[in-house]
């Protein structure tokens, strides 16, 4: 058994309404669990999204450089954690987890659809992550109907998902966003290098976003 808080605990609290942190820190001080199994209600549904500094179109290969825009989602029945900011620095000597994602609703198709709003919302730049791959499994027509398994990443379908109509506006509004961080950034002195030598993982990665 794996003796620790599990990444995707947050599903379980949303549909058990139990705090798993607060039971893990009791066991630790010798309390007994406060319910058992029979006890625990369920109810509603819940998905989470691990946000990953990773690139989906080479085989979710994981990136690292500094954030340079973020703009997390927030709502009614969603919960973001994250120890991410503006400026954080991602290192290719940790995993590339950035954020997690969860949101409940009393169907299924209710926790997708606030699911697909918050990634929506998300504004993530400066490293190559898999918001749009989630954004596109969303809209996957086997993923929505549940009929599925882990085969389905063998094609990479998102790959040739149809561009929509706006594509002109999306590229006008991330080249306006890119010209302002770089005027930000220009009127702040640049931090001083703790590293001697450049990292192997950034400059691929600043290769890879020409």
């Amino acid at each position: 058994m794996t003796c620790r808080i599990q990444g995707g605990h947050a599903v379980t609290e949303w549909i058990t309404g139990q705090d798993l942190v607060k039971w893990q820190i009791d066991i630790a001080q010798g309390k007994p669990l406060p319910l058992t199994q029979d006890k625990i209600p369920f109810w509603g549904h819940a998905i989470q999204c691990r946000i990953n500094a990773e690139d989906p179109d080479r085989d979710f290969a994981p990136s690292s450089g500094k954030i340079q825009y973020l703009r997390s989602p927030q709502g009614h029945n969603l919960r973001n954690d994250s120890g991410v900011y503006f400026g954080w620095e991602l290192s290719p000597f940790y995993a590339p987890l950035l954020a997690k994602i969860s949101t409940w609703g009393q169907t299924r198709t209710e926790a997708l659809q606030r699911m697909h709003s918050a990634l929506m919302e998300y504004r993530l730049g400066g490293v190559r992550n898999n918001v749009a791959f989630f954004k596109a499994l969303l809209e996957h027509k086997a993923f929505i109907k549940g009929d599925l398994h882990t085969g389905i990443l063998d094609h990479p379908w998102w790959k040739q998902k149809e561009i929509g109509p706006n594509l002109k506006f999306a590229v006008a509004a991330a080249l306006f966003d890119e010209l302002e961080m770089e005027e930000r950034r220009a009127q702040q002195p640049s931090p001083r290098s703790e590293c001697p030598e450049p990292s192997a993982w950034k400059t691929l990665a600043k290769f890879n976003r020409l």
